[in-house]
């Protein structure tokens, strides 16, 4: 991809002549905009074109769908129908290897019933009536819908547990975006003042690498951090090599690489300057480990998880064959400290219940929460200088198919009909199907069979895809949806 280009211009119908592309952002408010014949894109922020259009190189075209050019091959371009949605690829879904249901239900119902710390996921218990439109079940629900709203943008989607390498610098995947995407540095992102006894120690001499990685053609491998003694500067990966290539040692970053691979002739700087990948992050899993884990333990408080030091071993949530459920407790926890707590301003839980009781009609809630997730406030950009909120329609449509799944048009639960819930047929083994949930389960956890209705539509069909879309703005904030990112 080159960043570099003035124009962009493409081939008139008919003839060789080329004309100039004006690019319009109309219909998109966050995003980029495809050019003719897939050769170029533009970038759109609140509904206004940014910058200049962006040629891709020869051999490429834009990929709608990873978000970047890629080779031919990967791309269909539909240049017979007019400048719009339907220009550039087409998405292809395929079920989720990381997010199955059975893990989700298992998770909530630990962060609903036991909670970490004293608080839990809420659920609308203290809402009366529980049914109904506006009571506290379909509140509950909402709370639910929300949390999965901004999970199918942050990871499921891109079937990602560890933060991918998706930030491209000068054109570029540096391999010290392990240490901080977006112009982040995530060091920087120690615990408050109240909060620092929880921090890990920052352990320079620790070496991790992350267990997911995109699969897109040439995709980035899995991040990984180590000491400088190991790594005394990093380069960048080129997706453009390919497995025929001296350079690229056969393709044996990560299973099914068909190609791509590390260049380090020279250090590359990500955003901030940063060419090592040592040390890089010390509050978050560390406030997973004082609740959940190993040192919950040592201090004789209860922890679910009394055997995982996650400040050691912070691969712990992501790693095959172990706790599948931990990358949604991971997700669920964040939820209950970041979102159920926050009063800046905005307060989240009178908002989500107004909305509940307003008819579910109010775009600005789930505005707000998208804004406190992707930026860490309810209203971006937060100061500034900051950058605005990312995929707030792709968040918002998200919101409101899962709103649709779990409840009524009148806003009450949906009734749960076990023949309308298909198992998925393409799970590889190992994972969990889809379940068909009895009516007797429905009358022992009545969130659970409200939650279930349509649930292949939001684990089998259109959460997950096959592809990295770029996963754009994953670690804006502090703390991320589902699994953490390699913060090492």
């Amino acid at each position: 991809m080159e960043d570099d280009a003035a124009t962009a211009s493409a081939g008139a119908e008919g003839g060789g002549e080329e004309e100039l592309w004006v690019p319009s952002c109309e219909g998109i408010d966050t995003g980029n905009v495809v050019g003719p014949a897939c050769s170029s894109y533009a970038t759109c922020n609140a509904g206004v074109v940014v910058g200049s259009p962006v040629a891709c190189t020869a051999g490429t075209l834009y990929n709608k769908a990873l978000g970047i050019c890629d080779h031919e091959a990967n791309v269909i371009c539909y240049t017979s129908s007019g400048e719009g949605e339907d220009d550039g690829v087409t998405d292809v879904w395929n079920p989720s290897t990381q997010y199955r249901y059975d893990d989700f239900m298992a998770a909530l119902r630990i962060m609903y019933l036991e909670g970490v710390g004293g608080e839990t996921f809420y659920a609308g218990q203290d809402v009366s009536p529980l049914s109904g439109p506006g009571g506290g079940t379909s509140t509950g629900l909402v709370n639910v819908a929300a949390f999965l709203a901004q999970a199918m943008k942050e990871t499921i989607r891109y079937d990602s547990c560890d933060e991918n390498n998706w930030d491209v610098v000068d054109g570029r995947y540096p391999l010290s975006n392990a240490c901080g995407q977006l112009n982040q540095t995530y060091s920087e992102y120690a615990c408050p003042a109240d909060e620092e006894h929880m921090q890990c120690e920052v352990d320079a001499s620790m070496a991790t690498r992350a267990y997911t990685n995109a699969n897109w053609y040439g995709a980035p491998g899995p991040l990984y951090c180590g000491p400088k003694s190991d790594f005394p500067f990093t380069g960048y990966w080129d997706y453009q090599l390919t497995c025929d290539d001296e350079d690229v040692n056969a393709c044996d970053e990560y299973e099914g690489q068909r190609g791509g691979g590390e260049v380090n002739d020279e250090p590359v700087p990500n955003r901030r300057g940063r060419t090592d990948v040592e040390g890089c992050c010390i509050c978050n899993y560390g406030v997973l480990n004082y609740y959940l884990g190993k040192r919950a333990a040592d201090e004789g408080r209860e922890s679910r998880y009394p055997d995982i030091d996650f400040c050691k071993d912070p691969g712990a949530i992501c790693v095959p064959g172990g706790h599948v459920e931990l990358k949604w407790i991971a997700g669920m926890f964040y939820w209950i400290r970041s979102l159920q707590t926050y009063d800046n301003g905005w307060n989240y839980m009178d908002n989500l219940k107004s909305f509940v009781q307003g008819g579910l009609q109010d775009d600005s809630f789930i505005d707000a929460v998208s804004g406190i997730v992707n930026r860490g406030c309810h209203s971006p950009p937060c100061s500034f200088g900051s950058e605005p909120l990312d995929g707030g329609e792709e968040r918002k449509e998200n919101f409101k198919k899962v709103l649709g799944i779990l409840l009524e048009p009148d806003g009450s639960p949906r009734v749960f009909r076990p023949g309308d819930t298909a198992t998925a047929t393409s799970a590889p083994p190992g994972s969990t199907p889809a379940p068909i949930m009895s009516s007797d389960y429905v009358e022992e956890d009545e969130l659970a069979g409200d939650t279930a209705e349509e649930e292949e539509d939001w684990t089998d069909d259109e959460f997950a895809s096959d592809t990295d879309a770029e996963e754009e703005d994953w670690a804006e904030s502090s703390t991320g949806i589902s699994a953490m990112s390699l913060w090492c």
